[in-house]
């Protein structure tokens, strides 16, 4: 593998999907003449027709713009909404209540399975329907891969304390950006009990070290290791 990645540093050539008969291939480089070249030299092994710059894959769609490139999924979601049929419907501006907090432990014990059972059902729908209701607003929202001169990671953290009513664990939530561009997000329980919300950042922050960290690796083994320090901001408030 380390000859590969020697070959692929010395070309500055990159394909980002494994070749396979009857499927779309996007290639990506730095450099148009080298992508010409792969692509002559694959079709005297495959069938291959080229169908220029790409704009629809895996169900994102690929807007040029003049600062990088738009990933979003307009079409998809469309198509989600006209199956369910709830094309303009009225608008969420989020998924879910946040303000809501359930136990386990509250409420009164229910009786009647089957009524629970019809009653679970019933709520579930409802929340699909909330979902959809946020993504009918959403539609236009994509992520920005922008053009950039520095090669610089940086993280924001934060920690919401106590938020689980039945094992008091705390929630940690961070994003990672390389060169502006959004890379990694994270939302999850705390696999600990924390005794402050000074502690549970501080989980929170380990946790987006962790991942930065990570990703400086990737970088090393890719032959291309990120020599300015990474800026991890953390909310304190």
């Amino acid at each position: 593998m380390d000859t590969e990645m020697v070959a692929l540093k010395k070309n500055d050539t990159w394909v980002l999907v494994n070749l396979r008969e009857g499927h779309d291939v996007p290639i990506g480089c730095s450099h148009d003449k080298i992508v010409s070249t792969l692509i002559s030299q694959l079709d005297q092994t495959f069938a291959l027709k080229e169908l220029g710059l790409v704009d629809y894959f895996l169900s994102i769609q690929v807007t040029s713009i003049e600062d990088g490139i738009l990933l979003s999924q307009t079409k998809y979601l469309n198509d989600l909404l006209h199956k369910s049929q709830m094309q303009g419907v009225n608008s969420q501006n989020s998924p879910i209540n946040g303000s809501l907090r359930l136990s386990l432990y509250e409420g009164d014990p229910i009786t009647d399975v089957t009524l629970n059972r019809s009653v679970v059902g019933a709520l579930q729908y409802i929340s699909v329907k909330r979902i959809l209701r946020y993504l009918a607003v959403t539609l236009d929202f994509g992520l920005l891969i922008s053009k950039a001169s520095h090669f610089h990671l940086e993280a924001f953290c934060d920690a919401v304390w106590d938020s689980d009513l039945d094992d008091r664990r705390s929630t940690t939530g961070f994003c990672v950006y390389f060169r502006g561009t959004l890379v990694s997000w994270v939302s999850k329980k705390q696999s600990t009990v924390s005794r402050s919300s000074t502690e549970a950042k501080f989980r929170s922050l380990a946790s987006v070290i962790t991942k930065v960290t990570r990703i400086q690796s990737l970088f090393r083994e890719l032959y291309f290791p990120l020599f300015v320090s990474p800026t991890i901001w953390c909310d304190y408030t």
